[in-house]
């Protein structure tokens, strides 16, 4: 399974169960003019391995989970819930997510606060 397929399966997730806010995945169109908050995906590739016998191929890479909001304070709560979100999802097996690391929220010049959390992603093949 490619990287690409590894980020399918995530937006996916995200599309199917996650209702607290709009979501924006990147290189798809999305206007936030009108939102108090909203997250936004980003997957970044970090390669794959082949491993055993039978020369399957593991992919690795990140999940950033972007949080955006008027308040910063909300910002950072909205990053907790992404993390609990994140940590009771059920990928299908051979998906496999690490804890989530959270980084400082930072503001921005349009108004909004961002707190990023990027979760490690590993798919099995």
């Amino acid at each position: 399974m490619s990287a690409l397929s590894c980020s399918a399966e995530c937006e996916i997730y995200f599309k199917d169960n996650w209702v607290d806010t709009p979501l924006h995945i990147d290189d798809v169109a999305f206007e936030n003019d009108n939102y108090e908050k909203y997250i936004r995906l980003n997957y970044i590739n970090d390669g794959s391995d082949l491993v055993g016998i039978q020369c399957s191929r593991d992919t690795f890479g990140y999940l950033q989970v972007f949080c955006y909001h008027k308040i910063k304070k909300l910002s950072l709560g909205l990053s907790d819930d992404i993390k609990e979100f994140f940590d009771n999802i059920d990928l299908p097996k051979d998906i496999h997510s690490k804890d989530g690391q959270q980084y400082p929220t930072q503001e921005l010049e349009n108004g909004y606060f961002v707190t990023l959390v990027q979760f490690r992603i590993e798919k099995y093949s």
